[in-house]
């Protein structure tokens, strides 16, 4: 199956299950592509959930933290980096 075939949730999903998943690097570079989708799509997202927020929230700060932190650890996922997160526990995350 080639990228440009893929239309909806289920040709994605077959797209990703038909990369090649015989060696660990070929794994990591199709979990790499499940990483950079799920984050690519979450930020297409973000822009609309804060508008709506912002506009009908009185809590929208919270909630923006809340939609924020994932993105965050898709970003750190995506390049392959380990995180200590208890090293941040000045940055009061909820997990």
């Amino acid at each position: 199956m080639r990228a440009e075939d893929i239309k909806d949730a289920e040709s994605l999903q077959a797209w990703l299950e038909s990369l090649p998943h015989e060696t660990e690097a070929e794994r990591e570079t199709a979990r790499r592509w499940a990483v950079t989708i799920a984050h690519r799509a979450a930020m297409r997202e973000l822009p609309n959930r804060l508008v709506d927020d912002l506009k009908y929230n009185q809590n929208a700060k919270d909630e923006m933290t809340a939609a924020l932190w994932p993105l965050l650890a898709s970003c750190v996922a995506a390049s392959g980096r380990k995180v200590d997160w208890s090293k941040h526990a000045d940055l009061n995350l909820v997990f």
